[in-house]
């Protein structure tokens, strides 16, 4: 997982005028630093309060779910920009759930969104005292972890849970390899198959009444192919090209009897990272 450093100066912004909350999906036992990108619009250094949560799943909109992990104050120059880094240095940390950054109101300052969406991280924002909210369409706010966070491993599309909740449960390929990109799937003995099951990702919180006509979700694979190995080689058994549904059920011609296949994107609808949410084999 990478930060996400891009911004954009457009209608939707990021000023603190009220508390914000990020979601950040933790992989690894260790967590050295954190950092977020923020103007000062005023000509003198400004503070604010900034805490780290455990959160139970990206739901969980209570303004103060648990006791904070770590607290600090970020000091921010005058100025636009800024990356301002908290060494927050925990440990042992459980892996495969998410934390919550959240900054303090401080009208004065402005947290960016991020040009791209990294997936199952939403944003929020106080709402009402005790109470968070979606923040607009639920954007990436730009921050920074070190060390990265694996949290889209091949493991996440056979969990059982094909949406964000308590982890990403999401597979993802690294955004900065090109594509084609593939997921396979392996099993100790040869099974018979002839139906593959397929959900890709869409932007949880994006209400497609605001969408434009023949909207297309970037993060669904458009064109794509599952193939069996099948005396010692990769054979092609099915193929969808143009899709944009989230869930796709490929009905193989025949049966194949394999034990390994591998779902292969060739391309997205926009997005640089092939994504599975889940697979299933019948």
């Amino acid at each position: 997982m990478r930060g996400l450093s891009l911004w954009r100066d457009q209608s939707v912004k990021g000023e603190l005028n009220h508390r914000r909350g990020q979601w950040i999906a933790i992989g690894s036992s260790e967590l050295n630093s954190l950092s977020v990108c923020l103007s000062n619009v005023t000509d003198q250094p400004q503070k604010v309060e900034a805490r780290l949560y455990p959160v139970e799943h990206i739901w969980d909109y209570r303004s103060e779910p648990a006791a904070p992990l770590a607290v600090t104050t970020l000091t921010v120059p005058p100025g636009k920009q800024h990356w301002v880094e908290w060494r927050v240095a925990l440990k042992n940390l459980p892996t495969g759930r998410y934390l919550r950054l959240d900054l303090m109101a401080q009208p004065q300052l402005l947290w960016h969104i991020s040009d791209g969406l990294e997936p199952a991280h939403p944003s929020a924002f106080e709402m009402a005292p005790g109470k968070m909210k979606r923040f607009q369409y639920g954007p990436t706010l730009c921050y920074r972890v070190d060390p990265p966070q694996p949290c889209y491993g091949p493991e996440n599309a056979i969990n059982g849970v094909f949406r964000p909740h308590r982890f990403t449960n999401l597979w993802r390929s690294d955004p900065a390899q090109p594509l084609p990109q593939w997921l396979e799937l392996s099993w100790p003995k040869p099974q018979r198959i002839q139906l593959v099951e397929l959900t890709f990702p869409d932007h949880i919180c994006l209400a497609y009444i605001h969408c434009p006509p023949f909207f297309r979700d970037p993060q669904c694979a458009r064109d794509f192919a599952v193939e069996a190995w099948v005396d010692g080689a990769w054979h092609e058994v099915a193929r969808a090209m143009d899709n944009y549904q989230r869930q796709c059920r490929l009905v193989l011609k025949a049966p194949v009897t394999t034990m390994k296949m591998r779902v292969v994107i060739e391309a997205t609808n926009g997005d640089p990272s092939a994504a599975i949410y889940e697979v299933r084999c019948y």
